[in-house]
């Protein structure tokens, strides 16, 4: 042997350090094992529980609870694995592969030696966590609830394969100690090629690898292990991520789904506006099969048979601002999510899981997108998060005010119809600018054409399509511009009508994918496609296959009115390709300069609109007046209310103007003398809805008690928008309706009330919480007794002035006047003045 080599081994020696010895049963009961005695404690299984415990840090190693005895058994058991963990005894089995489909996964690769051995591991893995649980607290700990979403009755997630094996699903200690086992003894420790990097555990729970890392750095703070996940990685890095937004999508009356509103999460990156889609959001909603019928929709929405679930699916904003804008008619409102860095991360991390294993059960009123949403942003927040509401039902609006601290509102983004509100305006206006008529000569009676039916807006179309002298190019763009803006908003119309009229045209006896067949497919998609451009391409492949499979589904003959809607869907189709012809022959700068001019307009718009916009809801409401009836008697009125909005309150979280909504709203006028509660009225429910342009409708349940007798009824009513602007601040209802119920007091009568009333709404500055209302109406009164009928009326005026004072410890304040006078026939004039502030 030559110098230089015996040098090298000199060296080799010693940088290697002596050979550890094999642990034996002493060493092992120094380190807090004792084995229970047994032939069966091989060399193998010696050094399976000493490498168990090397997996930990070295601090907690040294376990609570005193001595953890170990016991063979020669029985076979599923993974070698008892129950439970004993707290002062672990159990282990002779080993057969289990049934548990999580629990095997990611093992496929590793030989039956191998996964005998790695289960034998994590079972003492298993032990010295519960050790540490029991101690420490940590499956208690809000923390680590939040994540899965644990609960007195379980965890919030239901796929199975959110939790590292079937165990796990039993409590939240059992899940948090057979996460670690997954964690810590992980199947590339046994193999290193055992599983690819995207799949390591690391990688695909990051929520629950950081809370177990930091728990365990509390003990060791030697404890900071690393991971490489590329497909995550490059997600994240794909644009630089500058922050998040929560989308409010509002309510509409155009679909049964959209009646509510609707919350989700978008991504905001350097170059959204010029990316494909035009950038990610998270969708947070219902796997609803297409065919799903509007019995079983209701049915399973309000938590029946089986319910629906809920999906974390990233989709684009093109798609989003498709369906909500257009299809449904919602506007966007945006609100900028105020995070540091580190917690952008987190919820990065945390949109990657729940995309994956994030199955919900999805209910309209307690378990709804405002629930996913809390649910995903929890564990992100910490303590800091929103927490679940006091009420028995979650809304959109309350998790927002929830989250006001961390919420600035941005512009907003509206549906097809709000802007074709304003190009209506635009197109007026334009019309009447004087020189237009006498410049155009015999095309102006054809352009006259553009409020009138199909074929008069297609030749109006035609007359605008020819060139115009140059000083009037900017106008015709102008008028072009606000024509197409109103062609798309009936196009959108008529789309939604025929895609309803189409689907309720297929036989019944014709099925398409059920809820569990959706969530196997999109399973599947996650499985097999490993970049969230293949998984896009794939589910693109599936929607066109059930396109299809609708299109070419049994179907009965349209009914007359059917036939209607799908002609009315080509007509305006064919008018919107008129104007868009039009469009997109104008000179190029000149249609630049009118875009531009428009953008301008509307951002002026939506910028006054956010500043002077009420970002409460009208969840939680009260008012506190005092005042003096037209008799002398002072009153004093209390109003509490689970939820009031009036129309045209302009609420960026809450229903929209054009709806007026009212639950379990209570008001009680207080006074002196022997009538000391002089009327109480309760609406348990009520609401009024302008659905079009001009026409809506209401409804409501209450219960008035009033000169002794209470009145409970219900009520329904048709209401026309004489007058309006585009925001629905001003406005000039009529409406007539009826109320039907009974007088219970002395004597029982059967009541029928017609009404008809008038309202308006006058903007003051500042505020759009600032404004007069106004409303008279006329009401005949029918009491049928069993004695006979006795006819009443009356005529009503109410005037109300509401100032916003601003927003105090969270809540908002406003001053609120009211003058209420009525006139009965052979009773006369009476009145109430009153004066106090309102909170919300």
């Amino acid at each position: 042997m030559s110098g230089l080599t015996a040098g090298a081994l000199v060296t080799a020696l010693v940088l290697a350090g002596p050979t550890p010895s094999p642990p034996t049963p002493s060493s092992l009961a120094a380190r807090g094992l004792v084995l229970v005695p047994s032939s069966g404690w091989t060399s193998e299984v010696l050094e399976d529980l000493s490498l168990a415990l090397d997996a930990l840090p070295p601090k907690v190693r040294s376990f609570p609870g005193g001595p953890l005895e170990l016991e063979l058994h020669d029985e076979l058991r599923p993974l070698g694995l008892g129950d439970e963990v004993r707290s002062t005894r672990l159990h282990l089995f002779g080993y057969r592969d289990d049934d548990d489909a999580r629990a095997m996964a990611h093992l496929s690769r590793l030989t039956p030696d191998a996964r005998r051995r790695l289960w034998r591991r994590r079972a003492l893995v298993h032990a010295v966590i519960r050790r540490w649980d029991d101690a420490r607290g940590w499956s208690a700990d809000p923390a680590w609830r939040r994540i899965a979403g644990w609960r007195s009755d379980g965890p919030l997630l239901e796929y199975g394969w959110a939790f590292s094996r079937r165990l796990g699903r039993r409590s939240a200690a059992l899940d948090l100690a057979t996460f670690a086992e997954e964690l810590l003894v992980s199947a590339e420790s046994m193999d290193a090629d055992a599983v690819p990097a995207d799949d390591a555990v690391r990688c695909r729970e990051p929520t629950k690898t950081r809370f177990l890392d930091l728990s365990l750095r509390a003990i060791d703070a030697s404890w900071r292990p690393s991971s490489t996940c590329p497909a995550f990685e490059r997600w994240v890095n794909a644009r630089p991520v500058r922050g998040f937004e929560i989308i409010f999508a509002a309510p509409s009356s155009v679909a049964s789904q959209a009646l509510f509103g609707h919350v989700l999460l978008r991504i905001v990156r350097d170059g959204d506006e010029q990316a494909p889609g035009g950038g990610e959001a998270l969708q947070l909603a219902a796997l609803v099969s297409p065919v799903e019928p509007p019995t079983s929709y209701v049915w399973k929405g309000l938590g029946f048979g089986g319910g629906f679930r809920g999906v974390f699916t990233l989709t684009t904003m093109a798609d989003l601002r498709a369906e909500a804008l257009d299809l449904q008619q919602r506007s966007l409102r945006r609100f900028a999510l105020e995070l540091n860095a580190e917690r952008r991360t987190r919820l990065l991390a945390r949109m990657w899981e729940l995309e994956r294993v994030g199955y919900v059960s999805y209910r309209f009123f307690d378990g709804n997108c405002a629930s996913m949403l809390r649910f995903l942003l929890e564990p992100v927040l910490d303590s800091a998060g929103p927490g679940a509401p006091p009420t028995p039902w979650e809304a959109p609006a309350q998790l927002l005010e929830g989250l006001s601290a961390r919420l600035r509102p941005l512009a907003l983004e509206p549906s097809s119809g709000e802007v074709a509100r304003r190009a209506d305006e635009t197109l007026r206006q334009a019309l009447a600018e004087q020189g237009a008529e006498a410049a155009l000569g015999s095309r102006w009676q054809a352009l006259l054409g553009l409020d009138g039916d199909a074929d008069a807006r297609v030749a109006a179309y035609r007359a605008l399509g020819t060139p115009a002298p140059p000083a009037l190019e900017a106008w015709r763009a102008k008028v072009a511009l606000a024509a197409l803006r109103r062609e798309r908003f009936a196009l959108d119309v008529a789309t939604a009508d025929r895609l309803r009229a189409e689907r309720e045209a297929l036989l019944p006896g014709w099925k398409g994918p059920s809820t569990d067949e959706l969530v196997q497919s999109r399973q599947r998609r996650f499985e097999q496609a490993t970049s969230p451009r293949m998984r896009a391409e794939s589910e693109l492949n599936e929607l066109l296959t059930l396109d299809e499979l609708l299109r070419t589904a049994p179907r009965r003959a349209p009914s007359p009115f059917e036939r209607s809607v799908i002609d009315a869907a080509r007509a305006a189709q064919r008018t919107f390709d008129a104007i868009a012809d039009v469009v997109a022959e104008l000179p190029e700068e000149t249609l630049r300069r009118a875009r531009t001019d428009e953008a301008e307009v509307v951002r002026r718009f939506q910028q006054d609109t956010v500043s002077r916009a009420v970002f409460e809801s009208g969840l939680g409401h009260a008012y506190v007046a005092g005042g003096v009836h037209s008799s002398g008697a002072p009153v004093v009125r209390l109003q509490v209310a689970a939820l009031a909005e009036d129309q045209g309150d302009q609420r960026l979280g809450g229903f929209g103007p054009q709806v007026g909504a009212r639950a379990l709203d209570v008001s009680a006028d207080l006074s002196t003398g022997e009538a000391a509660l002089r009327r109480v009225s309760v609406t348990a429910l009520g609401v009024r809805v302008l659905a079009g342009e001009h026409l809506g409708w209401g409804a409501s349940l209450d219960s008035v008690f009033a000169d002794g007798a209470h009145e409970p009824a219900v009520s329904g009513e048709g209401v026309l928008a004489l007058l309006r602007d585009a925001r629905l601040t001003n406005f000039l209802l009529v409406s007539s309706g009826a109320r039907v119920g009974a007088r219970l007091g002395e004597q029982r009568a059967f009541l029928v009330a017609p009404r008809a009333d008038v309202g308006a709404r006058v903007q003051l500055p500042g505020s759009f919480a600032n404004a007069l209302r106004l409303e008279v109406g006329w009401t005949p009164r029918l009491l049928v007794q069993t004695n006979g009928a006795r006819f009443e009326q009356a005529v009503s005026a109410r005037v109300r002035v509401t100032v916003r004072l601003g927003v105090v410890a969270g809540v908002a304040v406003s001053l609120r006047l009211d003058g209420e006078g009525q006139w009965r026939p052979g009773v006369g004039p009476s009145g109430l003045a009153l004066a106090g502030l309102t909170i919300d």
